[in-house]
């Protein structure tokens, strides 16, 4: 759902789990041109920071995880989350 409608061409992700305290999933899209991905870019900050705080669950071919949000911080253009 979250990339409904953006028009982005493809996509990896990649999730590294070394035990319940250390979990990392980091992901990569291309998108036809760079306004397409601002658009979505921007769309995505607004989006993480109205969920600052929560507790979310992480789901991905059949391995789930939960994990508490902390609060988005973006810094030289790159949107990050603890």
């Amino acid at each position: 759902a979250t990339y409904d409608g953006s028009g982005f061409r493809s996509m990896a992700v990649q999730g590294v789990f070394s035990d319940p305290t250390h979990k990392l999933v980091q992901a990569v899209t291309a998108f036809p041109d760079a306004n397409a991905a601002k658009v979505f870019y921007d769309r995505q900050v607004a989006d993480w920071n109205a969920c600052k705080s929560s507790h979310i669950r992480f789901e991905y071919q059949g391995a789930s995880t939960e994990a508490d949000l902390g609060v988005p911080s973006t810094t030289a253009g790159a949107s990050s989350t603890r």
